[in-house]
């Protein structure tokens, strides 16, 4: 899914890069070893906060397996933090998540930490790299973008950014 979160000082045309290779890249596939392991974290949590979860994602799934519509972050918002808000402010930023754990599972749980070790997790790590590199290998063949990404983070970024933490 490709994150496009108010806090971020987002560039619209890199999204759209890392949205196509999304696109492009064939979806993860699961063996039945995989998926019992994932249902079986999954039993870990709250039977009532999976449903909702899964009724949210508009998918009865252990593991997410399709690309979600870009917008999809706007009815399903994820609650995280990190620090690309702030690096979003010196240079262009964009945002997209690949699938390492089950649907519901929190990130930094033992569930997630179990799951991320497995071979979905390696999957998932290979995905983002596979869609890292396309995004890559397109902005390096394709200087036009490359240069409107540019401006167009220029454009939009007219505050200074200033570090919470003094020099």
């Amino acid at each position: 899914m490709v994150m496009e979160h108010a806090s971020l000082r987002k560039t619209m045309l890199l999204l759209i890069c890392f949205n196509q290779n999304l696109l492009e890249a064939k979806c993860l596939q699961y063996t039945k070893a995989e998926l019992n392991f994932a249902k079986e974290l999954q039993n870990t949590i709250d039977k009532n906060v999976l449903e909702r979860t899964q009724a949210s994602y508009q998918q009865n799934q252990i593991l997410f397996i399709n690309v979600a519509n870009r917008n999809a972050w706007k009815e399903n918002p994820v609650y995280a933090s990190s620090d690309s808000g702030d690096v979003s402010y010196i240079m262009p930023t964009g945002l997209f998540n690949t699938v390492c754990w089950p649907i519901i599972i929190a990130p930094h749980t033992w569930q997630a930490t179990a799951c991320a070790g497995s071979t979905i997790g390696e999957k998932g790590a290979l995905y983002a790299a596979h869609i890292l590199a396309g995004s890559a290998y397109d902005l390096f063949t394709k200087p036009e973008v490359f240069k409107k990404i540019q401006a167009e983070f220029v454009q939009h970024n007219k505050t200074t950014y200033k570090p919470m933490l003094p020099k």
